[in-house]
């Protein structure tokens, strides 16, 4: 009786998850198939993409470009150089209105 071929033998059939089988260097990622790889790329492109949505839209309240489109829908206005202009007018003013502290 070889107990180290069976020791092999038992090692092949444990689960790739097991800490076990981590120290040994196996991969658990190799035995996804494809529907499985399919699936996660999903989620991680469906995760990158809501990320770059976010980061976008805290750039444009940065830059007050979401404020210009909510000027030009409260105005009722088109994208020009001049409602750009009462834009900023309007902005400037509320900055002026605004007490200093210091």
């Amino acid at each position: 009786m070889k107990t180290s071929g069976d020791r092999d033998i038992a090692r092949d059939r444990k689960s790739s998850s097991t800490a076990e089988a981590w120290r040994r260097g196996e991969n658990r990622w190799q035995n996804l198939n494809a529907k499985a790889w399919k699936r996660v790329g999903k989620s991680v492109y469906g995760n990158s993409r809501k990320f770059m949505r976010t980061v976008q839209a805290a750039l444009r309240e940065i830059f007050d470009e979401s404020a210009y489109d909510r000027f030009l829908k409260q105005t009722q206005a088109a994208r020009s150089t001049e409602s750009y202009r009462a834009f900023m007018r309007e902005k400037e003013a509320a900055i002026a209105r605004r007490p200093k502290c210091c």
